[in-house]
């Protein structure tokens, strides 16, 4: 006869596996991918256009935001069909395996992209200066190449049958990815992974705080800036939420498994439901970044806003144009000419030096 013991523990056991059972039906989870696709295809679209007729976007400060766009925009027209695919037809290894690559790729990508804004727009702040002497398009091509390196390089491995050294396979869970259940065959991916998201975060939110702080001390030092603040509290409370939101159960899920796995050398069991809503959040960030964007940009606003006028005929308006700029449009390297206002902005340069004060210190 089985003791108490035993019975409590087949008992945890029975209720464990049955948890890890439960899962979102395609019937919900096709729907909110296919709404995450039109929306990242829509919005990075409609982003990537304002931008092309307005010369007054097209910075220096503005090219990650830029790649960011166009990167999100690929992972809606050409990722995102491939996940709704592998969830219609349940599995396909083939599918299975080119949907695994191309999310990593591209989510990497974007995350990646995410932090170098962020430290960027936190050294435009805190150093102006020396900032402008370094931002040359040799910069902004080698952290976009690095960024894109690093995600095609994490999202090979699993693809090169190489398990029994740790470095994973890309598994069906609803979608395919790697399985959040840390075992011999991915104890090295995996961890690579969760350190590299979980500090990712850590410097989003740092960057973001040390500039909301700069925006505080300023606001208080000059009273007139308190429109400024509210912008800027606007913004941090958006990108760091939104990052918070989409990869923070990510992050903590897959620090979970792998603390359990080198420290108890167990298989803990991950609900496949569980395991669906964060992938899920996840891609859910191609389609909030450009939401960002266009709401914390005062030219995307207006134009989104001129465009749902004439779409809906609402009022008689100016049809959409060209904003034109007396400087030259090049990539190299023209800042925000915000230096009429005195304020600091989160989404861009907040200050520009005369020219002769550049000239001095070139």
């Amino acid at each position: 006869m089985a003791s108490g013991h035993d019975l409590n523990l087949l008992l945890l056991s029975n209720a464990t596996t049955n948890l890890s059972k439960v899962e979102i039906p395609s019937s919900v989870e096709l729907p909110i991918l296919f709404t995450i696709m039109i929306v990242a295809i829509i919005a990075n679209s409609f982003n990537l256009w304002v931008i092309y007729r307005s010369p007054s976007l097209q910075t220096c400060s503005n090219v990650y935001l830029i790649a960011i766009a166009v990167t999100d925009f690929l992972t809606g027209l050409i990722v995102l069909p491939f996940v709704i695919a592998v969830v219609f037809t349940s599995y396909n290894q083939i599918i299975c395996q080119i949907q695994g690559f191309l999310i990593s790729i591209f989510n990497g990508a974007s995350f990646s992209l995410t932090v170098a804004v962020s430290i960027e727009r936190c050294h435009a702040v805190i150093d102006p200066f020396k900032y402008i002497r370094r931002a040359t398009r040799r910069k902004y091509v080698t952290v976009i190449t690095i960024c894109y390196c690093y995600s095609l390089a994490l999202a090979v491995f699993p693809l090169l049958g190489l398990e029994k050294y740790g470095f994973g396979r890309y598994r069906l869970i609803s979608t395919c990815w790697l399985s959040f259940k840390v075992d011999r065959s991915n104890r090295f991916i995996n961890p690579v992974y969760a350190i590299g998201i979980s500090c990712s975060v850590a410097v989003i939110v740092s960057c973001y705080i040390v500039l909301f702080l700069i925006a505080y001390t300023k606001s208080n030092s000059e009273a007139a800036n308190h429109r400024s603040l509210k912008t800027s509290l606007r913004t941090i409370v958006l990108i760091v939420g939104t990052n918070v939101i989409c990869w923070l159960p990510f992050t903590i899920l897959m620090m979970s498994g792998v603390v359990a796995y080198w420290k108890y050398t167990s298989n803990r069991e991950v609900s496949t439901g569980l395991a669906q809503i964060i992938l899920i959040l996840s891609y859910l960030n191609v389609s909030i970044n450009p939401i960002i964007y266009l709401s914390t940009n005062s030219t995307l606003r207006r134009n989104f806003r001129m465009a749902f006028c004439r779409c809906f005929n609402t009022a008689k308006i100016v049809p959409i144009q060209r904003i034109r700029n007396s400087q030259r449009t090049d990539f190299n390297c023209r800042i925000d000419s915000n230096f009429q206002r005195n304020e600091i902005s989160l989404t861009t340069i907040p200050y520009r030096p005369s020219p002769r004060f550049i000239s001095s210190i070139a």
